[in-house]
Protein backbone atom coordinates (compact mmCIF):
# COMPACT_ATOMS: atom_id res chain seq x y z
CA UNK A 1 0.00 0.00 0.00
CA UNK A 2 1.31 3.48 -0.96
CA UNK A 3 2.04 6.06 1.33
CA UNK A 4 -0.70 8.79 1.53
CA UNK A 5 0.91 12.16 -0.04
CA UNK A 6 1.95 15.48 2.96
CA UNK A 7 -1.32 16.74 1.93
CA UNK A 8 -3.29 13.78 2.92
CA UNK A 9 -1.67 13.61 6.45
CA UNK A 10 -2.13 17.10 6.93
CA UNK A 11 -5.87 16.69 6.50
CA UNK A 12 -6.34 14.21 8.68
CA UNK A 13 -4.48 15.98 11.12
CA UNK A 14 -7.48 18.84 10.44
CA UNK A 15 -9.79 16.57 10.80
CA UNK A 16 -9.28 15.21 14.15
CA UNK A 17 -8.60 18.89 15.35
CA UNK A 18 -11.87 19.69 14.10
CA UNK A 19 -13.31 16.85 15.57
CA UNK A 20 -11.81 17.61 18.90
CA UNK A 21 -12.86 21.03 18.77
CA UNK A 22 -16.24 20.23 18.78
CA UNK A 23 -16.09 17.64 21.58
CA UNK A 24 -14.15 19.80 23.78
CA UNK A 25 -16.04 23.32 22.67
CA UNK A 26 -17.34 24.05 26.47
CA UNK A 27 -13.73 22.91 27.95
CA UNK A 28 -12.10 26.87 28.53
CA UNK A 29 -9.04 24.69 29.31
CA UNK A 30 -9.14 23.25 26.00
CA UNK A 31 -6.17 24.68 24.16
CA UNK A 32 -3.95 24.41 20.87
CA UNK A 33 -1.43 21.81 22.82
CA UNK A 34 -4.03 20.06 23.94
CA UNK A 35 -4.96 19.47 20.06
CA UNK A 36 -1.10 18.56 19.54
CA UNK A 37 -0.55 16.47 22.00
CA UNK A 38 -3.49 14.44 20.05
CA UNK A 39 -1.93 14.46 16.88
CA UNK A 40 1.70 14.19 17.93
CA UNK A 41 2.87 17.36 16.06
CA UNK A 42 4.09 20.77 17.52
CA UNK A 43 2.07 23.65 18.38
CA UNK A 44 3.48 25.59 15.69
CA UNK A 45 3.43 23.15 12.56
CA UNK A 46 -0.54 22.25 13.46
CA UNK A 47 -1.76 25.79 13.78
CA UNK A 48 0.10 26.19 10.01
CA UNK A 49 -1.53 23.05 8.78
CA UNK A 50 -4.47 24.14 10.42
CA UNK A 51 -4.29 27.78 8.34
CA UNK A 52 -3.62 26.27 5.51
CA UNK A 53 -6.31 23.40 5.40
CA UNK A 54 -8.83 26.12 6.29
CA UNK A 55 -8.06 29.67 5.83
CA UNK A 56 -8.82 30.38 9.61
CA UNK A 57 -6.35 29.45 12.91
CA UNK A 58 -7.28 27.45 15.94
CA UNK A 59 -9.01 30.28 17.89
CA UNK A 60 -11.42 31.15 14.65
CA UNK A 61 -12.40 27.18 15.23
CA UNK A 62 -13.05 27.05 18.73
CA UNK A 63 -14.78 30.02 18.72
CA UNK A 64 -16.73 29.30 15.79
CA UNK A 65 -17.79 25.94 17.53
CA UNK A 66 -18.30 27.70 20.72
CA UNK A 67 -21.05 29.58 19.72
CA UNK A 68 -22.48 27.24 17.65
CA UNK A 69 -23.06 25.20 21.02
CA UNK A 70 -24.18 27.48 23.00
Amino acid sequence: MARPSSVDRRNWRVEVVLSLIEDNSSDPAFHLSHAARATKTSVCYLSRVIKAATGHGFVYHVRVARIHNS
